[in-house]
């Protein structure tokens, strides 16, 4: 969900696999409220790991830094996103709110 920023109070949805971020309308996950420093292709990724029942972000091929949690350190590589956490990108701050983890995974809902 946008927590600061332009599109404040908006959610975006994350889907199985690997996420792309970014403000063209054929990003997976579209966030364009505005912010002209978000990178309009693959800003970050966001991605899951069904084996691992984990998030992971990573930085994508566009030009500007994604911030995680208020770290002086831009995310350089891949690594494992915590829920709760806070991801900013250009003026706009995300806040990751998982649905899987570890009281649900959706593998678990095909064994009911």
């Amino acid at each position: 969900m946008v927590v600061k920023g332009p599109g404040k109070g908006h959610f975006l949805k994350l889907g199985f696999g690997q996420n792309s971020i970014g403000r063209s309308a054929s990003e997976r996950v579209c966030v364009d409220f505005g912010d002209g420093q978000v990178s309009r292709v693959n800003h970050a990724t966001i991605s899951y790991d069904p084996r691992g029942n984990q998030f992971y972000i990573q930085p994508g091929s566009g030009t500007n830094m994604t911030y995680l949690d208020n770290q002086p350190a831009p995310v350089l590589q891949p690594m494992i996103l915590p829920a709760f956490s806070h991801i900013s990108i250009g003026e706009t701050t995300l806040r990751f709110v998982p649905l899987c983890g570890e009281n649900f995974t959706w593998e678990s809902m095909e064994e009911d």
